[in-house]
């Protein structure tokens, strides 16, 4: 949105008398939608408020079936992230507010299985199903039942700690 087009809008907004609502059109933005409900909420009429509301209710849900808003449950991105974490894309594509809020930067498990690999490394299958491999040759042999905590590290790394020892690098494998 352009300078000059803001300032007509705010200037149309004004005449109309719906300043709290149009000032969320000014943004330019994602939450402008949301912004439009909660700006609803400032007006003291009841029938200019419900109407806005209905409005704003009505933008929602269109802009929902059209696609052009998402509407996502934290907890299930979360799982899904956590599903995914060690995969490559873990599908971060929220916007910077949300990749914070759902992001998966550490998992912690037991190991359910140990498969040898080849050169020294060990393929490690956890509780949840995923498949690691160790990267570097452990100090020792990892153990069926024993925790595990993988973290995120630098350039799309991982490493674990195995019942609290030494971190070594790892890779998921599936």
């Amino acid at each position: 949105m352009t300078y000059g087009t803001a300032v007509r809008l705010a200037i149309a907004c004004s005449v109309m008398g719906q300043t709290a609502v149009c000032a969320a059109e000014q943004r330019d933005d994602v939450t402008r939608t949301m912004d439009a409900l909660n700006a609803c909420r400032t007006l003291t009429e009841d029938s200019k408020r419900l109407a806005c509301f209905d409005r704003a209710a009505k933008a929602i849900l269109t802009a929902r079936e059209d696609g052009s808003l998402l509407v996502l449950d934290k907890a299930k991105v979360v799982e899904r992230r956590r599903a995914r974490f060690g995969l490559g894309s873990d599908g971060a594509a929220l916007g910077d507010a949300a990749d914070q809020a759902t992001a998966v930067r550490e998992l912690t498990s037991t190991i359910r299985s140990v498969g040898g690999a080849q050169y020294s490394r060990f393929n490690l299958t956890l509780a949840d199903g995923s498949v690691w491999q160790t990267v570097e040759n452990p100090r020792f042999e990892p153990q069926v039942g024993a925790a595990i905590t993988i973290k995120a590290g630098a350039l799309g790394s991982y490493k674990a700690s195995i019942a609290g020892g030494t971190s070594i690098k790892v890779k998921r494998v599936r």
